[in-house]
């Protein structure tokens, strides 16, 4: 009787170790894809991303797309004031749930904590420095 008490309570205390980044640790894998910005579904200040072809997406003035690639290079929208938005590369780099957008000079032009990542759905909060 002794050892399952034991035992019972080893468990919990093994199960109680786990830690919320344990728990929620990010796929670097499941970032890479095309990911439009689907501004319609925003609530507050967490961006809502969808797969590039998740649906067809309303006509705007301008909508966000970042395409992550294996190689940790980026191609993104870039809002052009003239209207003549145009894609440019750059490279983009996750630690733990922080993803860290750089352009051509090595410079971070964007900074966004990852709430959820799944195969459908990427919600992001903007980081400001």
């Amino acid at each position: 009787m002794k050892i399952l008490i034991l035992l019972f309570f080893a468990l919990i205390i093994s199960g109680c170790n786990l830690t919320d980044s344990d728990q929620n640790e990010i796929n670097q894998n499941d970032l890479q894809k095309t990911w439009v910005n689907s501004w319609e579904e925003q609530v507050d200040s967490v961006k809502i991303f969808r797969p590039e072809n998740f649906m067809e997406f309303p006509t705007v003035r301008f909508r966000a797309i970042y395409k992550f690639k294996s190689n940790n290079n980026l191609t993104y929208r870039v809002l052009a004031p003239n209207d003549a938005h145009y894609y440019s590369e750059g490279k983009w780099n996750l630690q733990n749930e922080i993803l860290s957008l750089y352009d051509t000079d090595d410079v971070i032009f964007e900074k966004y904590k990852i709430v959820e990542l799944k195969n459908d759905i990427l919600k992001m909060i903007r980081i400001i420095e």
